[in-house]
């Protein structure tokens, strides 16, 4: 049976330097535009990148988006166009109203996830 909440213990995997360049790939953003939306210093993102597949030091609102970015793009094959449909979407909001809603474009986005747990 599956369940649209997660067992209680379940912690998601940790994130890694190729799953931000992999999720910033997929939005088609640069860094710098990515580091912007998630309110985070470049400098931040650019180590997180360089980490390659060895976990994160991540923490608060940007750990949360990021995780949530990563289960919509990459678990949940979302198309490489709408990835990109959204990335302009940031990029527009960047440009005209700043940051807080450039997040709450990526927040939209990654909250269209469909996410169901196989319950026992």
């Amino acid at each position: 049976m599956y369940s649209p909440e997660p067992p209680p213990n379940w912690q998601p995997a940790p994130l890694t330097g190729a799953d931000v360049n992999r999720i910033r790939a997929g939005l088609g953003l640069s860094r710098d535009q990515l580091a912007r939306a998630l309110a985070v210093h470049l400098t931040t993102l650019d180590r997180w990148e360089r980490a390659g597949r060895q976990p994160i030091k991540a923490g608060g609102l940007a750990a949360d988006m990021l995780s949530a970015l990563r289960d919509r793009i990459a678990r949940e094959q979302c198309s490489l166009a709408e990835s990109r449909r959204v990335g302009d979407l940031v990029q527009q909001a960047l440009l005209r109203e700043g940051s807080l809603p450039a997040f709450a474009e990526l927040l939209r986005f990654a909250g269209r996830r469909r996410r169901l747990w196989l319950s026992t």
